[in-house]
């Protein structure tokens, strides 16, 4: 038995009798087929809600990339609207993707639209933020990463 003095050496009757007098459970803590198992007096369904509040705390603190679909036509109301979506994002703590995409025959306009109409966009962004991945051409269409600034 692991305690807060040390350890001894019980019987499982009596460290069972122990952890029923003291209002906690006897919880085997090595999975091993030892002569004597580890144990330790603990109150285990609170053990068990630690562990899942730390699980779920681990969960949130992963950033998320999320996307923004922005079009190569759109005008500048538009884009600032998108922008103020982009802010908000950033402001949660997640990292966004911009993606423009292009179509038919707006194809053949995609080096000269498609690009500075990134950097253009990126201007509306008013929070701090990084450029973690620069605008460039992916296939058939446009994708720029931004990440709040830390």
């Amino acid at each position: 038995i692991v305690g807060t003095e040390g350890y001894d050496i019980l019987e499982t009757a009596e460290a069972i009798k122990i952890a029923e007098e003291m209002g906690l459970n006897l919880v085997v803590m090595n999975n091993s087929d030892e002569k004597l198992p580890i144990c330790k007096f603990m109150n285990y369904s609170k053990y068990l809600y630690d562990k899942r509040k730390a699980e779920k705390a681990n969960k949130k603190s992963r950033v998320e990339t999320k996307e923004v679909r922005i079009s190569c036509v759109c005008a500048k109301h538009d884009k600032e609207i998108k922008a103020k979506t982009v802010e908000r994002i950033l402001g949660e703590g997640d990292n966004v993707r911009v993606v423009m995409p292009f179509k038919g025959s707006m194809m053949s306009q995609i080096e000269t639209m498609g690009i500075p109409g990134m950097t253009e966009f990126e201007t509306f962004i008013t929070c701090d933020h990084t450029v973690y991945k620069k605008p460039e051409i992916d296939g058939a269409r446009v994708t720029m990463v931004i990440t709040p600034k830390t």
